[in-house]
């Protein structure tokens, strides 16, 4: 099956000749994301507005830390199907 050329095009097939999901996917993930930083922002500016040390200890806890992937970017391919 070939992709949907647009987001609103692959959502208005209704006969199912093309996948929409791809080109939706990067929608829900910005979206996504976009989400996530408005409410982490909002969840610190909350914390400094009750106490300085709260807000300093949400500040630390928001802050994303790094971890190790343990999946190859084939696996990875193979997990989401785009190869």
């Amino acid at each position: 099956m070939p992709e949907a050329k647009g987001m609103w095009e692959g959502l208005m097939d209704f006969s199912f000749r093309r996948y929409a999901t791809p080109t939706n996917l990067k929608f829900l993930y910005a979206t996504h994301l976009l989400g996530g930083l408005i409410a982490g922002v909002a969840w610190v500016v909350l914390a400094f507005q009750k106490a300085p040390v709260q807000g300093l200890l949400t500040l630390i806890g928001a802050a994303p830390s790094p971890q190790q992937q343990g999946y190859t970017e084939q696996q990875l391919a193979e997990m989401v199907g785009s190869r």
